[in-house]
């Protein structure tokens, strides 16, 4: 009984004082746009008819990424662009164990997901993926306001905040007409901190067109999610390594004679 109950005890304080990368850890992330909108007003009541038209399909692209060097390592990109074959929906899923990464795009979405846990003794685990969604032609009418809006909104968290793990997700929009001095940019990002964060903002771009003639608007969103753990270095393994070597042969874990010939 005294050998199970001093077992017991050194595993509770080798669990303890074992450095934060020996213990089970893990990250989230995710970020997505959603809910588009774009309405139409008249400048002058007594003017032509406002307008706002989306004259070409939606291009997306994702890329999605899942390393566990040198046990796995996968990379998917999907383009649907004017020139490839591939259209909307996408739809990207990587796995390997309990950590994973999804990447989706559809008309007026898209949505990044990921969640990666430390496997000890791996190489530096990384997790991956961006969604970037274009319409590159939306025609505003003479005497028209235009106002389009966007909703995005993501979060960021670790299971503990002592392991010097990274993570990122961020999100931006670019409203670009043909008028460059209506040009409008938004950004968003988090990166990993202590506690949990998370945001969800609606993203306002307008287009005050009072020509006689048709203005062209690009509307760009890209998002992007990073997630690592870091391998740790030689010399904190070394140091477990002795701190093993001191504790079990104390815990009755080992033989005596080896225990005798390693306190000498």
């Amino acid at each position: 009984m005294d050998r199970i109950a001093s077992s017991v005890m050194t595993a509770l304080c080798l669990a303890s004082a074992l450095p934060a990368w020996a213990q089970y850890r893990a990250l989230d992330g995710a970020v997505t746009f959603s809910d588009p909108q774009v309405t139409a007003a008249a400048i002058a009541p007594d003017g032509p008819a406002p307008g706002v038209t989306q004259t070409v399909r939606p291009w997306a692209h994702l890329s999605n990424d899942l390393c566990f060097p040198p046990a796995f390592c996968q990379h998917e990109r999907i383009d649907a662009g004017p020139d490839d074959a591939a259209t909307l929906p996408q739809h990207s899923s990587l796995r390997y164990r309990n950590s994973w990464t999804t990447a989706e795009a559809r008309d007026g979405y898209t949505a990044l997901a990921a969640h990666l846990e430390f496997i000890p003794g791996a190489s530096r685990n990384t997790v991956s993926a961006d969604a970037d969604y274009q319409v590159h032609n939306f025609d505003v009418a003479p005497n028209t306001v235009a106002t389009f809006t966007v909703r995005l909104h993501g979060a960021l968290s670790a299971a503990d905040a002592a392991f010097p793990y990274l993570g990122r997700v961020l999100g931006e929009t670019q409203f670009m007409p043909a008028t460059l001095n209506q040009w409008q940019h938004s950004y968003f990002s988090l990166l990993l901190s202590p506690q949990a964060q998370s945001f969800d903002d609606t993203i306002v771009a307008t287009l005050r067109n009072d020509t006689t003639e048709v203005e062209n608007v690009w509307w760009y969103w890209h998002s992007g999610l990073d997630l690592q753990l870091p391998v740790p270095e030689p010399a904190a393994w070394l140091m477990l390594l002795a701190g093993l070597a001191l504790l079990l042969p104390k815990a009755g874990l080992m033989p005596r004679r080896v225990a005798r010939q390693q306190t000498r």
